[in-house]
């Protein structure tokens, strides 16, 4: 049976062998006071070529954070001009929604006074009907006794008519 140990033993016999050969390799056995630089200079090019990649990337890194620097001022400029915005249009609403009622609460109360004008209209015009078919029977002088309280009315709806067509128009132009 192996055990552990001959088997640690076995991996460290073959790494020294490694090592033996590759100091060889690096080591001229012929001039043993001389060693080749072959190893250091490989060594010292890794070296160099790492750094300058670390200056680099140092370099691209730093240039990124100017970047998101200036990406992040530049957002939080417009964010406060949006929240201005927002403000000035969420009073520019409030304002739109005062005058609407305002508006809405005037036409609701004049809305009655119209009506009434216009059943004025019907009922002298119902008026002037009866009194055009009576109009035969009386005279002239009677009639015109008779009839002056009905122009008055008849002028009345004739006024309230032209009112409320004008109440009409307007509504037509301010598109209500």
């Amino acid at each position: 049976m192996i055990s552990v140990s001959d088997v640690s033993r076995k991996n460290n016999n073959f790494c020294k062998k490694c090592f033996i050969n590759l100091h060889n390799v690096v080591y001229d056995k012929e001039e043993e006071g001389r060693t080749m630089p072959f190893l250091s200079i490989a060594t010292l090019i890794v070296s160099i070529s790492f750094a300058i990649i670390c200056i680099y990337i140092a370099k691209l890194i730093l240039n990124i954070s100017g970047l998101l620097k200036t990406v992040s001022e530049s957002v939080d400029q417009v964010e406060q001009q949006l929240d201005s915005s927002i403000h000035e249009t969420e009073q520019l609403l409030t304002t739109v929604e005062h005058t609407t009622s305002d508006v809405d609460a005037k036409l609701q109360a004049l809305t009655p006074v119209f009506h009434s004008l216009n059943d004025i209209g019907i009922a002298t015009s119902t008026v002037s009907e009866t009194i055009e078919k009576n109009a035969k029977v009386l005279n002239e002088e009677e009639m015109r006794q008779k009839l002056t309280p009905f122009i008055r009315i008849i002028q009345a709806g004739e006024y309230g008519s032209s009112i409320m067509n004008a109440w009409k128009r307007g509504k037509k132009v301010t598109g209500q």
